[in-house]
């Protein structure tokens, strides 16, 4: 079983999303967009993977727009109100990432992209990168994805498998599950974050769901 990396201050969050192609919304490809790219992708609580669950053909298709949406986005001075990509003063930032630089004057860019892995285990699979990069994964139809979605500081669930919600909930290594659109950098006053006093008393989860599902 993965474990969350952490440090004094705080680690990477290997935060996921999945979905269940058989009944997934239709804006999924903007939802994922978001889950990623929200504040630059910085966040412990961006996603840094995304699980697919379906038939091939509808997985690659979901996978595929969303990489065009990623790979879209502008490499903007940072300074720039409609920049989403962070910049960094050094490529040496960069060095040890499986990121594609790209250099723009003195600015140096991880280009955003989506990567698709082989299996949970297969790198980069999970490689967690401050910036709108992310590995995906696809599995067939009724695959297990708790695998893939382990070692988690926060999973969002586009699903209605409640005996999947139920095996995420009771999973010690995911600490925060939400069910529907609610992105995985969700927050709100009162729910456990890794860190808190509480960790050292009792497991603390956050958990969420969705109030109207989607049609």
């Amino acid at each position: 079983m993965a474990a969350i990396a952490r440090s004094p201050t705080a680690g990477p969050g290997h935060s996921k999303v999945f979905v269940d192609l058989a009944d997934a919304p239709p804006d999924a490809a903007d939802f994922l967009l978001e889950c990623i790219a929200k504040d630059g992708g910085r966040k412990c609580t961006c996603a840094s993977s995304v699980v697919v669950r379906g038939e091939a053909e509808a997985a690659r298709s979901l996978l595929a727009d969303l990489a065009a949406r990623l790979e879209g986005l502008p490499l903007l001075d940072p300074l720039d109100p409609a920049a989403r990509v962070p910049a960094f003063k050094s490529p040496a930032a960069l060095a040890s990432t499986p990121a594609v630089p790209v250099a723009l004057g003195e600015l140096h860019f991880a280009a955003p992209a989506l990567v698709l892995c082989a299996g949970p285990e297969a790198p980069p699979f999970g490689v967690e990168i401050p910036t709108p990069w992310a590995t995906a994964l696809a599995l067939e139809p009724g695959a297990d994805p708790l695998p893939a979605l382990r070692g988690s500081l926060a999973v969002t669930l586009l699903s209605r498998d409640e005996a999947l919600a139920e095996v995420c909930l009771t999973e010690p290594s995911i600490q925060k599950l939400f069910v529907g659109r609610i992105p995985p950098w969700h927050t709100e006053a009162g729910a456990p974050h890794h860190g808190r006093l509480a960790d050292f008393l009792f497991t603390a989860k956050a958990h969420k769901k969705e109030a109207e599902p989607w049609n």
